[in-house]
């Protein structure tokens, strides 16, 4: 994958200096707060600084491919700019669909400053496609339509989120390989324009702007503040029109093609029907309203299907458009949209002072704002739960009103379909259970948001819990989880691939969270508070979570238990006051990565790692307090040491004499050495921090 090239960047091609490291990027480098990324080759530079293919060492022998795309050092030094990349970012890593990808996290070298971690498409991009020769006078509609299609959806799902791309471009455009099929999924949401803005503004010699001018509508072009997801429908019909023309709409320097996008009318491209080059033309109106309503309604008129297709049946003439003086000073007073029907007027007041900057509708995080063809209300007109998912449309939204709700039978999930809580408060708006399951996701791609699902519950993984997912991508946000005799959410199978976000799991009559069976999923800043066993439970032979930014706190048992051979990576954590342990380590081959955590104040001990298991621990801050043999953070197997070395050697005195007790302790003392080296040689310790 490779989106930097002559057609992405206006940065000067110089040394690594240029960008203020302090040593050069060179393969086989080690970069990251633990040196854990190796650098393989570069990708170049663009909008968003460097790009490097690297290797992530993940522990325990497994490694991931992923791309990693380093700052400018004066970017950096900037703090206005690094908080709003840092908003940014926060917005994007929401973002689940299959067509968009994802972002992996943020990370930090101390000679190389923050950088961010990205999947890696190994296909290559849209660009590369275009390159080969035999398409450099322009590619087929009909072997385009497949590739934008999802692209188009994909956009059209950001801008439901409220999150713009800015720089939609067939570089920004590139395919994973996924069961030997060729998926095209967007890059760089919402980052690149971003960071080249903070270029501009930071490093003298870049002449970076926020978004690619060939591709670039008029309001973004004149920094207009009010912009919408027709930003990035402009710059979706310029890429297209690029790839079918086999040259961009306006070619010419910057000065030259502001003046070409406010005044002129691209030319019809020769192979394109009459229908087709208006589908085109429209999506390129001078005037967002001018434009199609979403992404998806552009491509279908440019297939000749759907409504979109008879709204563009006329030709737009250069005589119509007006003066640029007209368009900087009026037309874009026509961006601001009507009050939708299904908010009430204070929240859409909120949405109309919301930073623009942030993208469209930024204020609305809980996504409560939806399309109202759409969308399926409930409660109303007496249905059930069940009967209200069922008559929700695949890709629409159930909104649930507030209140608290009896869910007399457990929803079952198999389709792409959003869940959101009406108020944006998960606490005012309740799914109220019985024994079994509130909700089972089963497959599709779901998004549930600002819920709080409540059940009795059973002492089971699989019926018990009050959130399942067994076989689902889905994505959790801002949701709160309480079982009172069972799990709050349980991830089952190795399927289950869930993003759970900003999420809490509440005093469970067992664990707050359950991962098991082969199941992933990525936790975020979620909490796991007051539960009776374990906050968080790892489960079972490849099993392996990973957990970010999370909190576990005041549960009885322990804050973490990892088991069965079981793995994991949990970064950035807390365990607190947690009853056994704030860690807790069991069974052979149970081997997680623990890094940057900050354990304290935990009843016995810091960290427990029972007989044969282990892990790799970096970075952690380890306060002892309340442990049950002194002050003791580590625990690998203590009693049983305690015992080979105190509790034997004592009696054997008085039974053997002097000769004999010396004997024994001898023995006792290889004994504990030898358990000692074999037991916990898989434990990796580096730069942990035990503060008494």
């Amino acid at each position: 994958m490779n989106a930097f090239d002559s057609q992405s960047t206006f940065l000067p091609q110089d040394d690594f200096q240029s960008d203020g490291y302090a040593k050069p990027l060179e393969p086989g480098r080690k970069i990251g707060k633990f040196q854990n990324f190796t650098l393989v080759r570069s990708l170049g530079r663009g909008g968003m600084g460097q790009a490097w293919l690297a290797e992530e060492d993940l522990g325990r022998g497994r490694k991931r491919t992923v791309v990693c795309k380093l700052l400018p050092m004066p970017v950096q030094d900037d703090k206005k700019s690094m908080d709003g990349i840092a908003k940014t970012f926060d917005l994007t890593s929401r973002l689940f669909h299959p067509n968009i990808c994802p972002l992996f996290g943020m990370n930090e070298d101390p000679d190389y400053g923050l950088f961010f971690v990205m999947d890696y498409c190994e296909g290559g991009s849209l660009w590369d496609w275009f390159q080969k020769p035999e398409n450099l006078n322009g590619i087929a509609l009909s072997e385009l339509l497949p590739v934008f299609r999802p692209i188009a959806e994909a956009l059209d799902h950001a801008h439901g989120m409220h999150i713009i791309h800015r720089d939609v471009k067939p570089q920004n455009i590139v395919f994973a390989l996924r069961d030997g099929k060729r998926i095209p999924c967007l890059i760089d949401f919402g980052l690149a324009a971003r960071i080249s803005a903070a270029m501009a503004m930071s490093m003298p010699t870049a002449q970076a702007c926020a978004g690619t001018p060939q591709y670039m509508p008029p309001e973004q072009l004149m920094g207009e503040k009010e912009q919408d997801g027709r930003v990035d429908q402009y710059s979706l019909a310029a890429s297209i029109y690029h790839l079918l023309a086999g040259r961009p709409p306006f070619e010419g320097n910057l000065y030259s093609l502001a003046v070409q996008v406010m005044q002129k009318v691209p030319e019809p491209i020769p192979m394109l029907s009459a229908s087709e080059n208006a589908a085109i033309l429209k999506a390129l109106s001078k005037a967002p309203a001018d434009r199609f309503p979403t992404c998806s309604d552009f491509l279908d008129a440019l297939a000749g299907n759907g409504a979109g297709s008879d709204s563009c049946a006329g030709s737009v003439s250069q005589s119509n458009l007006p003066s640029p003086q007209e368009i900087s000073s009026a037309v874009f007073q026509s961006v601001s949209p009507t009050f939708p029907q299904n908010v009430s007027q204070p929240v859409f007041q909120a949405f109309q002072q919301s930073d623009p900057q942030l993208g469209f509708r930024s204020f609305f995080s809980s996504g409560q704002y939806c399309d109202p063809v759409q969308t399926v209300t409930w409660p109303a007109d007496g249905l059930t739960l069940q009967q209200a998912y069922d008559k929700t449309p695949s890709g629409g939204t159930l909104l649930i009103l507030h209140g608290v709700h009896q869910v007399q039978q457990t929803l079952v999930v198999r389709k792409d379909i959003k869940i959101i809580g009406e108020t944006g408060d998960r606490d005012s708006v309740v799914l109220q259970g019985g024994r079994g399951n509130v909700l089972r996701l089963e497959s599709g791609f779901s998004e549930i948001r600002n819920l709080t699902f409540r059940n009795v519950g059973v002492d089971d993984f699989f019926s018990g819990s009050a959130v399942l997912v067994t076989a689902s991508m889905s994505k959790f946000h801002s949701c709160r989880f309480v079982s009172h005799t069972g799990i709050g959410f349980a991830a089952l199978q190795n399927q289950a691939d869930p993003i759970v976000v900003h999420c809490t799991a509440k005093k469970c009559g067992n664990a707050g969270f359950f991962v098991g069976q082969g199941a992933k999923g990525k936790f975020t800043q979620c909490e796991a508070l007051e539960n009776a066993c374990a906050g968080f439970q790892v489960q079972g032979k490849g099993t392996e979570p990973t957990v970010e930014n999370c909190r576990f706190q005041d549960n009885q048992h322990c804050g973490l238990l990892v088991q069965d051979g079981a793995g994991g990576i949990f970064e950035h954590c807390t365990f607190r006051r947690n009853g056994r342990a704030g860690i807790r380590i069991r069974e052979k081959g149970t081997e997680p990565t623990v890094n940057d955590c900050t354990i304290r104040d935990n009843f016995q001990y810091g960290i427990s790692i029972d007989s044969k298991a282990g892990g790799t621990f970096r970075g952690n801050h380890l306060f002892g307090h309340k442990n049950l043999f002194g002050q003791r953070d580590w625990c690998i197997d203590v009693a049983w040491l305690y015992v080979l070395l105190f509790v034997l050697p004592i009696p054997s005195f008085a039974v053997l004499g002097m000769a004999g007790g010396a004997v024994v302790a001898l023995l006792c003392c290889i004994s504990a050495a030898i358990y000692q080296k074999r037991n916990p040689r898989c434990i990796i310790r580096i730069n942990n921090s035990p503060n008494f």
